[in-house]
């Protein structure tokens, strides 16, 4: 009987505990919240443009009982707010926005909230981007590790990172990744696969950190950096090679394994003389490989590399015989981003004509010259029309993207001196630069495939049916004229959602030419996709 009285007592104890505890979210006991916080004390102060959305993030003791909240506005004219904590603008203007517990705790936090009219062109600022330093021409690996860092703890809901793999010294090989991650419209970038060109880790850290800091108040051509990446995530490698990097910085002392330190001295003993300006110009990995002739393309027949291990132009035993070639490759073919950026230097042109061909050209050249107006950077040579043999070019990364993954690719050649470039001629290379990606994004979302995937006649009339796009909030905006060049066109405007559309009113027995585009509408601004192919159609009697 004792026993039975201790048992009993030990669980009446064991309750209470729970209970007094919370005994956790999904158990049917909680505990009233104990104080409600804004997670970004910042963020207190919201300013969000007209029709713009964003995330108010709380803190909530004791966990768990983050759902015990309800978000209220003060004036619904000016913004709205979702149970989830999203404020939207509606009007120029100032209100509050409140989240208040529901368990009768009565806490509350309270943000202040303007809402502006929306701007136009391109605006980003860099007044208050204190994480990457641009001012020291050596961007060492451990100094990458650092900002990393910083990014992800000034940045907390907007900045992520991954580690792909690791080196042959052992280097993290990291991806940055901003943006909305359940999107399909992924953008991958990698830097820095020539050791020597490290200024290119310095300039996309400093973009990312500029997305992030400018992510609701950046803007290009009209669209805020917040908008754009709730459709598309970049997926950034900053440091492709970082032990190549570490020798040209450091020279075979920036290699810690013994016996990959013993080959690059003897590389440098051999074709260098073993004087220190070799190992500052080392493009290679600490193997001694090229890896940007280390690709399956052309990589059998190219004349274009050495075939011993050495600072640069070794193409390696193998095609992918490399640790981080492998890591970039399998990144690609499982990400299967949009669009594919490398960033090399030097020479302030593009690489864009892989000779492909149809769609894919095409899209090179787009994108191409988007990028070229921003950086007036120039197309750099198509081989195949200089008379070149092109199965003997070098098999580089960028030609493996277009050739073999037929995917949408940029090389782009910063700066106009020798590498390693020094540190004084970076804020040249940034203004050339600065709007790169929201521009690449803002191409990848304005080019998604739309097209018209039937036309259906009726009596003076046809209905149309377009396949559905991946980016949300999107509509669809159907031009039909009697003419080929759509001389006194007719416009239709129809929601993404619906998918199809009827149009009436029509002439008998005519003939329509038909074409589609998406519109991406913010208030009264409207951004348009490219049209689609022309299809036709005959109404009838």
């Amino acid at each position: 009987m004792k026993r039975v009285i201790c048992l009993i007592l030990t669980l009446i104890a064991v309750l209470n505990c729970l209970t007094l505890s919370g005994f956790a979210a999904g158990t049917g006991v909680s505990a009233k919240i104990t104080s409600i916080t804004a997670a970004d004390p910042d963020t207190k102060n919201v300013t969000v443009a007209r029709f713009q959305s964003r995330k108010l993030y709380i803190s909530v003791l004791p966990k768990g009982a983050e759902n015990n909240v309800s978000w209220s506005v003060a004036d619904k004219s000016v913004a709205v707010v979702s149970q989830d904590g999203t404020v939207t603008g509606k009007n120029v203007g100032n209100t509050t926005v409140t989240v208040t517990s529901t368990d009768g705790s009565k806490k509350s936090v309270t943000y202040k909230v303007t809402v502006t009219a929306r701007k136009d062109g391109n605006s980003l600022s860099t007044d208050s981007c204190t994480v990457v330093n641009t001012q020291k021409t050596a961007y060492p690996y451990g100094q990458l590790c650092k900002d990393i860092k910083g990014l992800k703890q000034k940045y907390p809901y907007i900045f992520d990172y991954v580690s792909l793999g690791t080196s042959y010294d052992n280097r993290q090989i990291f991806e940055l990744i901003i943006g909305n991650k359940n999107s399909k419209n992924k953008i991958f970038v990698q830097a820095t696969v020539h050791a020597r060109e490290y200024i290119n880790s310095v300039l996309v850290m400093k973009q990312a950190e500029a997305l992030c800091e400018n992510y609701y108040s950046g803007t290009y051509r009209g669209k805020y950096y917040s908008e754009l990446l709730e459709n598309c995530c970049f997926y950034i490698i900053p440091m492709s090679n970082p032990d190549g990097v570490s020798i040209s910085i450091y020279g075979a002392d920036g290699i810690r394994d013994d016996a990959l330190r013993s080959k690059v001295v003897k590389m440098c003993n051999k074709y260098g003389s073993g004087k220190r300006s070799y190992y500052t110009l080392w493009k290679a990995n600490a193997r001694g490989v090229d890896l940007n002739r280390n690709w399956d393309c052309n990589w059998a027949t190219s004349k274009n590399t050495v075939n011993y291990a050495c600072s640069s132009g070794y193409k390696g035993p193998s095609a992918f015989s490399e640790k981080e070639t492998k890591i970039l490759k399998n990144e690609v073919e499982t990400l299967q981003p949009k669009t594919v950026i490398s960033y090399h230097s030097n020479g302030s042109y593009i690489y864009w004509d892989f000779i492909q061909t149809g769609t894919l050209q095409r899209k090179c050249s787009d994108l191409f010259n988007v990028v070229k107006g921003l950086t007036g950077y120039y197309s750099a040579e198509n081989p195949s029309a200089h008379g070149y043999d092109t199965s003997e070019l070098s098999p580089c990364f960028g030609d493996w993207v277009a050739q073999v993954k037929k995917t949408p690719t940029l090389t782009i050649e910063t700066g106009r001196v020798s590498c390693p470039i020094p540190a004084k001629y970076f804020s040249t290379i940034w203004n050339e630069n600065k709007h790169v990606l929201p521009a690449v994004s803002y191409f990848v979302l304005n080019d998604t495939a739309i097209n018209i995937s039937s036309l259906t006649t009726g009596s003076k009339s046809f209905s149309l049916t377009a396949k559905q796009v991946e980016a949300k909030n999107f509509t669809y905006q159907v031009e039909y004229s009697e003419y080929p060049n759509f001389k006194n066109a007719g416009y239709v405007e129809f929601e993404s959602n619906v998918g199809s559309l009827k149009i009436s009113s029509l002439k008998a027995n005519q003939k329509y030419f038909v074409r589609i585009r998406t519109v991406k509408k913010y208030g009264i601004t409207k951004i348009y996709g490219k049209w689609s192919a022309v299809k036709t159609v005959q109404t009838k009697k």
